[in-house]
């Protein structure tokens, strides 16, 4: 009897998904019938924990049986099974022999998850009381047929499912792949065979010439530390790389993009037997180092001197390792970028930039993915955004599909980056992964997918689309976690201090060198310490995104007894003596109850001086109470203090300008709720500034603390809440032209955020921003929608 045809696409969609996939019905589908003849494991053995054993002393240690089931801790502890959302398969061998009937394998199982152990999200503070459990062991043989129906169905239901419906090749699609499966229902032995006939006949029917190309590339991305530590990131290198050495075997044609000096340098101190393997493959140009930096820093709060060091550091890696220094800027995931960078960049011997991050933009989308990127000083580099938006594709349909419709420069480019391989807590590239995208190669109704490089994509464009392309000025402001400027200040202060420290150690040694001959120039000590700074400047660190066991405690840094200037213009300070400090000239001193005393030093650009040449001050300071105000003086400014606190003026006495808008007050502390819509630690939404509160509970009104000359101070304390508030001590120093605020708080609030305001009495239409060595300046008029999404900025 002859079967009705009809015509119904989301009923036939549906049935023909269900027939490969690994969650429905897979009792009776094809993607269970992938592995036959399934037995569990008889024997599992289990020890641990093994963080610090060698491997040929682990052979020899008294293994305890374990069974399905059976549970481990603790969190991060080198034993027990990952709980990873993807299926780990090993191949024992390919063609069994009677002398391999027996195998012993060790796994090295890491009890985290593969993407983080938060309480119910994966952003969550880790559980630490979490456990794992072995969920499945088992040997099976696999069917290599079905497992490639399985794959060539997947991109033919892909193109039926994401092509749209107008096209014709979306209809061809849907029945094709419904035919292979009514070929197999009746499961003889053959019908598998004759199924694949049909699905590679769809597969071989050619694309056009015209065709978008999409150059794929192997990619890990892996966070040096994030909802782990350090210590996790060694292994996730080494178990991602390996496997991806394995499959370059397999697979000829593969290639993988990897970043990062420090990741490479981990690998090989602690596997070096690996690390030879993955010298071997740089030189066949397969495992291509990319980025030349030491790690993907964050892209805004490092100083200058620290992302000239990142380059520094990671190209001299690159170049004595492997004997080429890296050509293309390598940083996916990052909260937005200076405008400093490709000034910085370029001068690190890179013409070329690779990011997706502004892809999360909340408010504006970037015009461009294919681009030229202008700094502040004219240098630009050819820049490109994958637009998959994605850095760690799995070589579906609809990623390339989203990869050309989502092209924002078509008809100026018609080639970009598709990055594949599973990334942030590492993996890498799979087997299933390759396959698909094999497939994807030239077909009918696709973009073409040539498996490429970087140096590939970037020369085409150089070569053939360059002078099409448009130009981006200044910064790439990411609208998105800007929380991350903010959160977890202590790790930010310890940071801009270690910054500051290294500059002036640097300094000073050089000194000592000019001027003794029996200095030795700490230059390893120095290049160590260096290192752990730009660790530390990762872009899941240095932001406060990570977990807080991968931030570390400030250090206090001690003092130094000769003063000396370590910054390349002169300095007039007001500095603390001890008082056993001999002085032999007449200048001013001002003695201090706590036996210390303040002088006046004018120290000259990168110089030092002797404690005995100090300064007979020119403009004392005063500070005398007046009403319910104070009022701090020297000969350059007059500033007027209010009990509680709150500046009302501050008056530049030369020419008699107010720097403090009228009716209003600096130095006002204001708290905002702190609850965004996600990602606590990343972000601040705009609307956290409709719940401005004003700070006005005065604990201990002004006070004066210090009288002058050299010094005079006034303090106050008010209260942020119940247990919470801030003391603070506003001084003003003899000869200076600015106040300067001291302030301590004792913080224990939950999900607010701390501000303080000065209006000023200035209208522009523009004000600038420091950013590494140099400035940019941004609208202050909230106009449109690029301007008022920076309204939490660096």
């Amino acid at each position: 009897m002859a079967v009705p045809k009809v015509k119904d696409f989301e009923t036939t969609l549906k049935r023909v998904e269900n027939y490969i996939s690994p969650k429905n019905y897979t009792d009776v589908n094809l993607h269970g019938r992938i592995y036959e003849d399934v037995i569990p494991l008889d024997v599992i053995q289990h020890y641990g924990p093994a963080d610090s054993i060698t491997f040929n002393d682990l052979k020899n240690k008294i293994f305890d049986d374990v069974k399905i089931g059976d549970e481990f801790r603790p969190l991060y502890g080198l034993s027990g099974v990952p709980q990873v959302y993807i299926r780990t398969d090993y191949i024992i061998s390919k063609c069994l022999s009677e002398t391999e009937l027996t195998q012993t394998i060790f796994l090295e199982m890491e009890l985290t998850g593969l993407k983080g152990d938060g309480c119910g999200e994966q952003i969550n503070p880790p559980d630490f009381n979490k456990t794992f459990k072995i969920n499945m062991a088992e040997i099976a043989v696999f069917n290599r047929d079905i497992y490639n129906l399985v794959q060539d169905l997947e991109i033919i239901i892909g193109m039926a499912k994401h092509l749209p419906r107008q096209n014709q090749r979306a209809y061809q699609a849907l029945f094709t792949a419904n035919h292979a499966v009514n070929i197999c229902s009746d499961r003889k032995e053959d019908s598998v065979k004759t199924a694949l006939q049909v699905t590679k006949k769809f597969l071989a029917e050619k694309n056009g010439g015209s065709q978008h190309t999409i150059h794929a590339m192997g990619h890990c991305h892996i966070d040096c530390a994030w909802l782990w530590r350090y210590d996790c990131t060694i292994r996730k290198c080494a178990r991602s790389w390996s496997s991806t050495l394995l499959l370059m075997e397999q697979y000829p044609d593969v290639t993988f993009t990897c970043s990062q000096a420090q990741q490479y340098q981990w690998v090989k101190d602690y596997y070096p037997e690996l690390y030879q393997k993955i010298r071997d493959a740089i030189k066949l140009g397969r495992f291509i180092p990319v980025g030349g930096s030491w790690v993907e820093m964050d892209g805004n709060l490092p100083s200058g001197e620290s992302f000239a060091r990142q380059f520094l550091y990671g190209q001299r890696f690159f170049q004595e390792e492997f004997g080429f220094k890296c050509t293309e800027f390598w940083l996916p995931d990052t909260f937005g970028y200076t405008a400093q960078l490709p000034q910085i960049v370029k001068s690190a011997g890179m013409t070329r930039f690779v990011t997706q991050k502004l892809s999360w933009n909340a408010v504006n989308k970037f015009p461009h993915h294919t681009f030229i990127w202008e700094g502040i000083d004219g240098t630009d580099i050819l820049s490109h955004f994958p637009p998959g938006n994605n850095y760690h594709m799995l070589g579906h349909v609809h990623e390339a599909v989203m990869t050309v419709s989502n092209f924002e420069d078509k008809g100026r480019s018609n080639s970009s980056i598709y990055l594949y391989g599973y990334g942030d807590g590492g993996g890498g590239i799979t087997e299933n992964q390759i396959e698909r995208i094999h497939r994807m190669r030239d077909v009918d109704g696709l973009p073409r997918m040539v498996m490429s490089s970087p140096a590939k994509y970037f020369e085409y464009v150089e070569q053939n689309e360059k002078d099409n392309l448009c130009r981006w000025t200044g910064e790439l402001f990411l609208e998105f976690h800007q929380g991350t400027y903010t959160s977890q200040a202590k790790t930010k202060l310890a940071n801009r201090r270690c910054e500051q420290l290294l500059h002036d150690v640097e300094f000073l040694s050089c000194i000592a060198l000019l001027e003794s001959s029996t200095f030795i120039y700490p230059k390893e000590k120095l290049n160590s310490i260096w290192k752990n700074v730009l660790l530390n400047q990762f872009h899941d660190v240095l932001p406060g995104s990570s977990i807080q066991a991968v931030l570390l405690k400030p250090e206090n840094a001690s003092t130094v007894r000769r003063v000396f200037n370590t910054h390349c213009w002169e300095r007039t300070e007001v500095i603390p003596i001890e008082k056993n400090d001999k002085l032999s000239n007449n200048g001013t001193v001002q003695e201090l109850k706590n036996g210390t005393s303040l002088v006046s030093v004018s120290v000259p650009a990168n110089g030092y001086i002797d404690l005995n040449n100090t300064n007979t001050i020119k403009n004392p300071v005063s500070v005398h109470k007046y009403g319910d105000h104070f009022i701090l003086e020297n000969g350059i400014i007059k500033a007027q203090i209010l009990k509680n606190g709150s500046v009302k003026s501050i008056m530049l006495k030369k020419n008699s300008r107010e720097t403090i808008k009228t009716d209003c007050v600096g130095n006002q502390f204001v708290l905002y709720d702190d609850v965004p819509n996600k990602w606590d630690a990343w972000d601040v939404n705009h609307f956290h500034l409709e719940t401005r509160t004003v700070l006005n509970n005065v604990l201990e009104e002004t006070c004066i603390s210090k009288r002058g000359p050299l010094q005079a101070s006034v303090e106050f304390q008010i209260g942020i809440s119940q247990n919470s508030k801030i003391k603070q001590v506003i001084s003003l120093d003899a000869d200076s032209p600015y106040l300067k605020f001291s302030t301590t708080i004792n913080w224990y609030e939950n999900r607010k955020f701390l501000k303080v305001e000065f209006p000023v009495n200035v209208r522009s239409d523009e004000a600038a921003y420091d950013i590494p060595f140099g400035f940019i300046k941004r609208t202050t008029r909230p106009n449109t929608s690029w301007d008022w999404s920076k309204f939490e900025v660096c």
